[in-house]
């Protein structure tokens, strides 16, 4: 991205993004690359791969990187609202087995006519430091809202290669507050959508109004206007025929609570158009409440080296 094209608020954020760079590597090392290990909740499933740091290589596309044949956790009851897929995801962050490691989620689903869908799971910041192990850090926050390629992103995308998803099979991203970012940022790239049919966007408590989504991509974005931290990139989400925002009230708890925005979302979806859409969309990416469809999950660790 040329730095030309920055926003005000991009242009401060590219900045801070490369003293945190510097200063991460002065105090963790140099970073050398990302570690993305698949496992279930029996163990490892499938062989972890190494990626080069995001910054190095964007979304890790630089990197051959085999498809894998991941036998995911079982998921009897998948979610089928918006409600449920936050509810979900809050069981990701707790997940991973490797010590200083992000995480995410792939859920897989099986179809009773042979075809498949899938919905990544995207946690926000788990660490408030800056170039440690975890990249679902503060570096990361200040490469997304700037448009510097990040780590998560490599991560993310790097996760979908080993799962083995192919161009046609509809996919559906959720992210919270930084994973928000990382939703928007790859499902916009065409680099990503020439491979992946994106079809779905939800995103709670993210500034994600600076990326302009495909037409053919539909997203919901919670926010609230209690909660700073969607407003960090200065400006409203675009008004577009396929992208929604829902305004919830987080005030009843910590206001950019992912467990809060559930509640509130909760609270909100009965009645709303906006939520029904969504719910249609992520019942047919989960199979909820049809018959014969199977739906498993396989979590990556993500541990940045130096």
């Amino acid at each position: 991205m040329p730095t030309s094209s920055l926003t005000p608020m991009q242009r401060v954020a590219y900045a801070l993004a490369l003293e945190s760079e510097r200063a991460g590597a002065i105090r963790h090392g140099a970073p050398t690359g990302l570690l993305i290990a698949p496992h279930n909740k029996k163990g490892a499933t499938g062989a972890a791969v190494r990626v080069p740091p995001g910054p190095q290589d964007p979304f890790g596309l630089g990197t051959d990187i085999a498809a894998q044949d991941l036998t995911g956790s079982r998921i009897d009851s998948p979610p089928s609202t918006a409600a449920e897929l936050l509810d979900h995801a809050q069981t990701i962050k707790g997940q991973a087995r490797a010590t200083g490691a992000g995480a995410i989620s792939i859920l897989r689903t099986d179809h009773a006519d042979g075809t498949r869908s899938w919905v990544v799971v995207v946690p926000g910041t788990t660490e408030w430091t800056s170039g440690d192990s975890n990249p679902q850090d503060l570096q990361t926050n200040l490469q997304a809202v700037s448009g510097r390629p990040t780590d998560m992103e490599a991560a993310v995308v790097t996760a979908m290669r080993q799962s083995g998803i192919q161009p046609g099979e509809e996919v559906g991203i959720y992210g919270h507050s930084q994973g928000a970012m990382t939703a928007v940022n790859i499902a916009s790239d065409p680099a990503i959508t020439e491979n992946y049919t994106i079809t779905s966007i939800l995103t709670a408590a993210g500034p994600t109004s600076g990326v302009a989504l495909p037409d053919g991509v539909r997203a919901l974005h919670l926010e609230s206007t209690s909660d700073v931290v969607p407003g960090l990139d200065a400006s409203t989400n675009p008004v577009a025929p396929n992208r929604a925002t829902a305004y919830v009230d987080t005030r009843g708890g910590s206001v950019h609570s992912e467990s809060v925005y559930a509640d509130a979302v909760r609270g909100a979806e009965s009645g709303e158009q906006a939520f029904a859409d969504y719910s249609k969309d992520l019942s047919g990416l989960t199979g909820a409440g049809e018959q014969g469809a199977t739906t498993t999950e396989v979590v990556f660790d993500i541990t940045r080296e130096s």
